[in-house]
């Protein structure tokens, strides 16, 4: 029963990272005043992610070292929003958000084996994937493709927490 209540948990935590990281790129975007309040939401939704983890696999040490690297995959999305909004390459930007992503996957794996780490790296990178498209539209201020590819990465986000809860 405490499992299926962490899962549960688990899964709004993820919702919420998709909502927050939107609101994150839309409050840069269109200077809204909300970034820094927003943003500091996000990183708090990877604190949560992390404790939770930690609960799902009894081992604080899960949570020590995901919450890290879940904080420098926000801030690398975070410099990535900044650069292509000021029409700069991202490429070095998105190999180390990829990297990260990578290394996001390995812990999952490390501490809960029955997730299959390129698997989970495939989610990941999905993950980076369907949010720089959505990110970049949003940019573009293309407001019905920011939405349409919004739902992509929003489906995305669900099949991985679905993944991950699957093995619990």
């Amino acid at each position: 029963m405490k499992t299926n209540k962490l899962l549960k948990e688990m899964d709004r935590l993820w919702q919420s990272h998709y909502w927050l990281t939107r609101e994150v790129i839309q409050a840069y975007v269109y200077n809204t005043g909300c970034f820094n309040s927003v943003l500091n939401a996000l990183l708090e939704n990877q604190d949560d992610l992390g404790n939770n983890f930690s609960k799902l696999t009894s081992n604080k040490a899960a949570g020590a070292e995901l919450t890290p690297l879940l904080k420098e995959h926000i801030n690398i999305a975070v410099q990535i929003v900044v650069a292509a909004s000021k029409g700069q390459d991202i490429k070095k930007l998105y190999a180390q958000w990829s990297e990260n992503g990578t290394h996001i996957a390995h812990v999952y794996h490390k501490y809960w084996d029955r997730l299959n780490e390129k698997k989970m790296n495939s989610y990941m990178q999905g993950h980076l994937s369907t949010t720089l498209d959505e990110a970049s539209e949003i940019i573009k201020k293309n407001c019905v493709q920011s939405y349409e590819k919004g739902e992509i990465a929003l489906d995305h986000i669900n099949m991985m927490s679905d993944y991950i809860a699957s093995k619990f």
